[in-house]
Formats: C-alpha cells, sequence, structure tokens
C-alpha cells in the first residue's frame, strides 16, 4: 500500500530536474508532468494546456488543476521551482499525503550552467553532438543574489516540512547517476518498480 497519493519535486533551474523526472517515468506506475504551475507554460514549454485545463483557468484556480492530475491513475507529480504559483507551494507542501523530492545542486555550478544556458539558448540535451558551448562571465553580485534566493527557497521548504512534521527525499544533481539512490527514491515513493539503467536519452550540459 503506498503512503502517498501524489509527488512534488521541488527543485530550481539547472539543477538536473528534467533528467530526474526522466528517471522518475521509467518507474512503472509513476508519471512527473514537468512543471505544471510554469508561469508561461503547462508542463513543458509552449504547452498551454494540461488536463483540460487552460493557462487562464489554471492560474484562477490552480488547486483545480492539481485535483484533475491525481485523478490519474498511478502516483502522479510534477517539478516546482520557486517562481511558481505560490499558492501550490503552500498547499503541496501542507499536504503530507504528497510526498516532496527535494533536488539540490551546488549554487555556483547552477549559476555557470544557467548563465551558459542563457548565452546558447540550449535548455535541453538530447544528442551530445549537438552541444552548444560558450565563455560566459562571472558577475559576483548577480552571483549573490542567485545565492540568496536559492537559500531563501531552501529554508521556506525546509521550515515548511518541520512545522508539519514531515520529511522529504533529499538529492543532489552529483547522485543523479546513482542507481542505488534513484532505487531510494522509488523506495521512498512507496512504488515496487526499480531502475536497472538510467535514463540514456538526456545528456549532460555544462559541466
Amino acid at each position: 500500500m503506498q503512503k502517498f497519493t501524489s509527488f512534488v519535486m521541488f527543485a530550481a533551474m539547472r539543477t538536473g530536474s528534467n533528467f530526474l523526472e526522466a528517471n522518475l517515468n521509467a518507474l512503472n506506475g509513476v508519471t512527473c508532468h514537468g512543471e505544471v504551475f510554469n508561469p508561461h507554460f503547462m508542463g513543458k514549454k509552449d504547452q498551454t494546456e494540461m488536463f483540460g485545463i487552460d493557462l487562464a483557468e489554471r492560474d484562477a484556480n490552480p488547486l483545480a488543476v492539481l485535483a484533475r492530475m491525481r485523478a490519474e491513475d498511478g502516483l502522479v507529480g510534477f517539478r516546482l521551482f520557486q517562481d511558481h504559483d505560490s499558492r501550490v507551494i503552500d498547499h503541496v507542501l501542507a499536504d503530507p499525503t504528497c510526498a516532496k523530492i527535494i533536488l539540490t545542486r551546488n549554487p555556483l555550478d547552477s549559476y555557470v550552467s544557467l548563465k551558459i544556458a542563457q548565452e546558447t539558448g540550449q535548455w535541453k540535451l538530447q544528442n551530445a553532438a549537438k552541444l552548444k558551448t560558450a565563455r560566459v562571465p562571472f558577475h559576483a553580485a548577480e552571483f549573490e543574489t542567485h545565492l540568496a534566493e536559492l537559500q531563501a527557497w531552501q529554508i521556506a521548504l525546509l521550515h515548511g516540512l518541520q512545522v508539519s512534521g514531515q520529511t522529504g527525499f533529499y538529492i543532489d544533481y552529483d547522485d543523479l547517476n546513482d542507481l542505488d539512490v534513484l532505487n531510494g527514491l522509488a523506495a521512498f515513493l512507496g512504488v515496487e518498480s526499480r531502475l536497472t539503467a538510467t535514463d540514456p536519452k538526456l545528456k549532460k550540459q555544462n559541466p
């Protein structure tokens, strides 16, 4: 019997959330629907409707989207970033039936990766031969802002878990290729399926 009825992946840009999502979707009975509450799209880039609900309806009543999503078969979830709908963040953070996956990465690495992605316009890579590279300047003040935002996000998540008596599954970017860790996540979620290999499609960018 599953102890969770849904899950959320709390992450930030350039932390490996696409890769973790792909591996979650490789588990039988698990579906991760992407950035359902991204301010500019639903689920994935350029998509403006999910579960029969469009962007305007989602923004007017985000919890209706959650209800439609959770009505699907299996264990369903989505990715949630700090700039997504705060009403959804507050709701799922307080819900003990929603499993919390908290993905982190060294802030300097995520900053550099973000700057390179902004420069090249390449946010996701499936063909290594098409990798775009760039040298980018390091701006100390900009990095300090990036670091402060990530720290505030992590503190808010930790506080939300503490006051509601919950625990999350913390996973770092450097652990995303560790099958034992990924299968530990599957155990945490309460699903029987296990991975025998990591997702081969997505390629590492901006190391």
